[in-house]
């Protein structure tokens, strides 16, 4: 919390970035609440970030790096994202702004599905944090995602979450960033409206960091 307020107050950052790995708890623990409490009173956002390597659930085993990439991000992030929610982050911290960044953003709707199934039939005796389905705790607070200019199921991710929920990232330095041809990309779609490419590349971001 110390080290939140320095950069908070000193340099002025707007946002703290945490690891989907390398955690002795989940994030959805109540051990963290104190880091919660303290960047909500500080208006500061927090980003969830997908990491990769072989501690990640269900990469372990594998020889390439293509795999190990394609599939640790993801999983990674399912199980902060999961337990963030199911434990009632959102509504114990209401204020907070939370970010779920690098794995893209068309896997909402699955997952969020999947989700409200398990909510509906065990969330009243397993997850009493959470009130309310977890794909509307996700529309009703201030919890964003990052998109990758070329999924192809935008629109309809949009439409299930919210378009005020999603932001442009460019993905600089990584090797795989297509900057600035991802956003050429996304400017250019055609199955995405003005208003929403507005929200996407500026005002969405604007509302994240409080700026």
């Amino acid at each position: 919390m110390i080290e939140l307020r320095r950069v908070v107050h000193d340099l002025r950052c707007r946002d703290a970035v945490v690891r989907t790995t390398g955690l002795r708890l989940p994030l959805g623990h109540k051990f963290y609440d104190p880091i919660y409490r303290e960047a909500e009173a500080l208006e500061c956002a927090l980003a969830v970030h997908g990491t990769n390597g072989a501690e990640e659930l269900a990469s372990g085993a594998f020889e390439t790096f293509t795999e190990v990439h394609t599939v640790s991000f993801p999983v990674g992030m399912f199980v902060q994202f999961s337990n963030m929610i199911y434990q009632g982050v959102p509504a114990r911290f209401p204020k907070l702004r939370l970010a779920f960044l690098e794995i893209g953003s068309t896997w909402l709707p699955y997952w969020l599905d999947r989700m409200d199934e398990h909510w509906e039939k065990r969330g009243a005796l397993e997850t009493p944090s959470l009130k309310q389905r977890p794909s509307d705790c996700a529309r009703e607070h201030p919890i964003f995602f990052s998109f990758e200019a070329d999924e192809t199921l935008l629109p309809e991710t949009f439409r299930y979450v919210g378009e005020n929920h999603f932001v442009y990232a460019t993905d600089i330095p990584h090797w795989d960033c297509e900057f600035p041809g991802n956003l050429h990309h996304t400017q250019k779609r055609s199955d995405v409206s003005d208003e929403t490419k507005t929200k996407l590349l500026y005002e969405n971001a604007k509302a994240l960091y409080a700026l």
